[in-house]
């Protein structure tokens, strides 16, 4: 069945899979480090995306609420099936994001994220505090069948050197050991996550 067929026949089937029309239009990546490709998503109003940049991949899209949710052209080379959570205004949207529990100051407070691999399938459900003398707490809960690990650990955040992004720097303990990490984020509303994209073209 061709990817616009098949996304009109899932808007005929659920009306909430027209949410998100936000999302219409072209959007680049912010804050590209230096030496990799940023990445640009294009959201069709049929429904249908293309991603370029670091990733080349086509496909279909749906939104519930503020979930999104993506999956490849069967055909691509190693095909996604994802669902993560998202904060778009008139210029900016914010990837992966993870939502206030609570009451925050900028950065400071405690965000919560789910993500689901929907093609294994996984779900990481995630909780990250980040606190004024800038330090981090982080747990990670991972479950699918047979599987449900609980990850947790401290760390630091700090100011990138350019841009609006900040850093985020983790040792993760678990059942599979420990697991350093260190990654980028923004925050956009009331959610943090990344990568953040700037409005391109409607």
């Amino acid at each position: 069945m061709p990817l616009a067929v098949l996304a009109l026949t899932l808007t005929a089937c659920d009306p909430q899979v027209t949410e998100g029309y936000e999302l219409f239009g072209t959007w680049a990546q912010l804050d590209v480090p230096a030496g990799e490709p940023g990445q640009q998503w294009t959201f069709h109003d049929d429904l249908t995306y293309d991603k370029t940049g670091g990733e080349n991949e086509s496909g279909i899209f749906f939104v519930e609420g503020t979930r999104l949710t993506v999956q490849d052209d069967p055909s691509s080379i190693g095909p996604d099936h994802l669902a993560f959570d998202y904060v778009a205004t008139d210029s900016h949207w914010l990837e992966h994001a993870a939502f206030a529990t609570g009451a925050v100051s900028g950065r400071v407070g405690t965000w919560h994220g789910v993500f689901e691999n929907l093609g294994e399938p996984l779900t990481v459900d995630y909780t990250v505090t980040l606190r004024a003398d800038r330090s981090v707490h982080e747990t990670r809960r991972i479950t699918g069948p047979g599987r449900d690990e609980l990850y947790e650990g401290d760390g630091t955040w700090s100011d990138a050197p350019t841009g609006s992004s900040f850093t985020i720097t983790v040792t993760l303990v678990g059942p599979g050991g420990s697991i350093p990490e260190t990654y980028s984020a923004w925050r956009l509303g009331n959610a943090i996550g990344g990568p953040l994209y700037e409005r391109a073209a409607f």
